[in-house]
């Protein structure tokens, strides 16, 4: 068979398959989805192209070839005028970075539409810090003279946050804090996943760690009304994604909260909030209500989510969903 005729021949269920196996390293869904490629790729050139360049075959090619780096640590042009530090064996979000110069856009345009670059971003979960250049770059640009000020509580992570804020030409607008935010002072464990998404490591409390098969760090945690409580400037944003601990962050911000009023961009991830605060997203939304705050779907409709509504979308959208928290009333 020549190269162009391979090209245009029909895949079989069993080059689905394969594809599925070589090129996105798992298994179909179901019998199904393996029927449905056939017709769905029509040619094994398309199904090869399409898998390989999908977000998920990019995905899957970087971790393949990550552990071969000597070093997978890279330092990446955003082209927003920043450069920003990253773990390309992190598929959760420096991988997505790397591959697309964007992450959760959703987000990036809500800060770049709405940040008042004036007053402060609390940054709670920062990651490698792509919102917290975004925010900076806004204040640098606009020569506001707001703040930012990032959390991120895992060691190896926040390393990466610190490089990219020393190295940065808007180091002046931001303060970090490599520590991880809850609603009491003390030592707590940090515990990354096995399955390469270090932006998924989460917080154990009561001095315990859920398990001994992760690796693991002490880190500190302490309230965001202890930290914050003197900072003269007005927070009209705090970004909360702290993979389940989001109670625990708003109950030790509830002075914060009733001084500023901010906005809150929240995670709510069922399986992380059972974990690591014995939560659910609906106790969270009827947390965050209390506090005088409609919720808002910010990625979808853009109207305010009812409460119990929450589930439903985070059941919908594979277990997680941010959502905007405003003052009741305020738009």
């Amino acid at each position: 068979m020549t190269d162009d005729n391979w090209k245009r021949s029909k895949p079989t269920v069993e080059d689905v398959r394969l594809a599925y196996l070589m090129l996105l390293g798992r298994e179909p869904e179901d019998e199904t989805a393996l029927r449905n490629g056939i017709e769905f790729y029509g040619t094994l050139n398309t199904l090869r192209n399409s898998m390989a360049t999908s977000d998920e075959g990019k995905r899957a090619l970087l971790a393949l070839l990550s552990p071969s780096f000597s070093d997978s640590r890279v330092k990446f042009h955003s082209g927003r005028g920043f450069d920003i530090w990253l773990e390309l064996q992190d598929n959760g979000v420096s991988a997505p970075i790397f591959l697309k110069g964007r992450f959760e856009p959703y987000i990036e345009h809500f800060i770049e539409d709405r940040f008042d670059t004036n007053t402060t971003f609390v940054d709670v979960g920062a990651n490698v810090g792509w919102f917290t250049m975004i925010a900076a770059a806004l204040i640098a640009n606009s020569q506001g003279v707001g703040q930012v000020i990032s959390f991120e509580a895992n060691p190896q992570t926040a390393e990466l946050l610190q490089a990219t804020v020393q190295s940065s030409s808007f180091a002046d607008f931001i303060e970090v804090h490599a520590l991880a935010v809850s609603n009491e002072v003390a030592s707590v464990w940090i515990e990354n996943p096995d399955d390469g998404n270090i932006a998924g490591a989460s917080l154990s409390f009561g001095g315990m760690r859920r398990t001994s098969r992760h690796p693991a760090s002490a880190v500190l945690s302490a309230p965001l009304d202890q930290i914050l409580a003197d900072h003269p400037q007005r927070i009209s944003l705090i970004k909360i994604d702290v993979e389940g601990a989001e109670p625990r962050v708003i109950e030790g911000a509830r002075a914060i909260i009733d001084r500023h009023r901010p906005a809150l961009l929240m995670e709510f991830n069922a399986e992380a909030l059972a974990m690591v605060s014995d939560s659910t997203p609906t106790k969270l939304a009827k947390q965050v209500e209390r506090l005088g705050y409609a919720l808002i779907d910010f990625r979808g409709d853009g109207v305010r989510c009812p409460v119990d509504r929450v589930e439903t979308l985070v059941r919908e959208n594979g277990g997680y969903y941010d959502l905007l928290a405003m003052i009741e009333g305020k738009s």
